[in-house]
C-alpha cells in the first residue's frame, strides 16, 4: 500500500499514533517537501474525494483534518531546524475553501519558513474575516491554497476579492497537484498580468526566490 494510502486508512481507523508512524517512516528518507508533495496532498485529495460522495460522517471528518494538522504543527521544528536564514520577505498563505486547503497553506508556510521568509498562515474562518486580515497585514506576496478538484471556484472568489481589497498586491494561487491545462486554468480563475498560478510546493519556492533575489 502506497504511503498515502497508508495514511488516510490510519486516520479512517481513527488512529493518530500510526498515522504519525507513517509520516515519521517517510521522513526517515525523505525530505519535508518531498511529504507534503507525494504523500499528504495525495491523502487529503482522498479524503476530499469521499467527503464529497457523502462516505464520511461528521465525526470522522472532524478527526482526520484535525489530526492531520497536528501531524503537521508538530513538523513545524524541522522546519525550524533547517531554516539558518534571516526573514526577507513577508508571506501571507491563506486557504481557498476548506481544511484541506487550510492545512496545505499551512504546509507551505513553513516551507517558506525553512527557506528564511517570515511566513504565516490564516486558519480557515468565514471569507471576510480572511480578507479583513490580508488587507490589515498587506504583506509582500498572498499566496491561495487551493485543493483540486473542488476548491476552483472558491479560490477564484477569494482572489477576485483580494485583487478588488488590495489592487496592488502580489497574489500567487496555488492549486495543489493540478494536472491539466495552465492557460484554461489561468482563464478560469481570471489571474491578473503579475500574478502567478503553480501546482506543486516548489514553485512558490522559487519564484519567491527570485523576487527576494531582484535588485
Amino acid at each position: 500500500m502506497s504511503p498515502e494510502s497508508q495514511l488516510y486508512q490510519r486516520l479512517l481507523a481513527a488512529d493518530q499514533d500510526e498515522a504519525q508512524q507513517v509520516v515519521d517512516d517517510f521522513l526517515g528518507a525523505h525530505t519535508l517537501e518531498e511529504l507534503y508533495s507525494s504523500v499528504l496532498i495525495p491523502a487529503l485529495t482522498l479524503v476530499e474525494q469521499d467527503r464529497h460522495r457523502h462516505q464520511l460522517d461528521e465525526d470522522t471528518k472532524e478527526f482526520i483534518f484535525q489530526s492531520t494538522r497536528e501531524i503537521v504543527e508538530g513538523l513545524d521544528k524541522t522546519a525550524e531546524v533547517r531554516n539558518d536564514a534571516k526573514a526577507r520577505t513577508r508571506i501571507l498563505c491563506m486557504p481557498a475553501r476548506d481544511d484541506a486547503d487550510d492545512i496545505l497553506a499551512l504546509c507551505l508556510s513553513q516551507l517558506l519558513v525553512a527557506e528564511g521568509y517570515h511566513s504565516e498562515s490564516i486558519p480557515i474562518g468565514t471569507a471576510e474575516d480572511m480578507l479583513a486580515f490580508a488587507a490589515a497585514a498587506r504583506p509582500d506576496v498572498i499566496c491561495i491554497s487551493a485543493l483540486p478538484p473542488f476548491a476552483f471556484n472558491h479560490a477564484r472568489s477569494i482572489y477576485l476579492r483580494l485583487r478588488s481589497l488590495i489592487p496592488d498586491q502580489h497574489i500567487v494561487i496555488c492549486v495543489w497537484n493540478f494536472k491539466g491545462n495552465l492557460a484554461k486554468l489561468s482563464a478560469r480563475l481570471k489571474l491578473a498580468e503579475g500574478d502567478n498560478l503553480f501546482t506543486n510546493f516548489a514553485e512558490p519556492v522559487q519564484h519567491l526566490r527570485f523576487r527576494s533575489n531582484r535588485p
